[in-house]
């Protein structure tokens, strides 16, 4: 059961945070604010496993679910970045696939791992 929930949220939510992120207008106020939700997400992240709860599986999952969080803010950094850029409509909407379909990449490490350990 959970694994079916990590895949609906990887593969489903994960693309629509990053939408949603991408998708705002990208003043110098909002850019800023992404920066400092990422480093406070991969910081939160560092913490817990450094000197939190981190034993255990919840532990785990939450160090986890927090840099994923914090590498969907990057990657829309990234695309709030190309689409101020000069570039044509056609990369820039390549661009935008490659980068929302990059919010699963941490699943699929994460799920290699898992295959390892078994």
């Amino acid at each position: 059961m959970i694994d079916v929930l990590l895949f609906a949220l990887g593969f489903l939510a994960g693309p629509v945070i990053f939408w949603v992120l991408a998708k705002q207008t990208p003043t110098r106020r909002y850019v800023t604010a992404l920066w400092a939700v990422s480093v406070v997400l991969i910081a939160g992240a560092f913490v817990l496993r450094q000197w939190g709860g981190a034993h255990g599986a919840y532990g785990a999952l939450a160090v986890v679910l927090l840099a994923w969080l914090a590498w969907i803010t990057v990657l829309s950094l990234v695309m709030l970045a190309i689409r101020t850029s000069t570039l044509p409509q056609r990369p820039r909407r390549i661009a935008y696939g490659v980068t929302a379909a990059a919010t699963t990449l941490p699943w699929f490490g994460l799920y290699t791992a898992q295959m390892i350990a078994d």
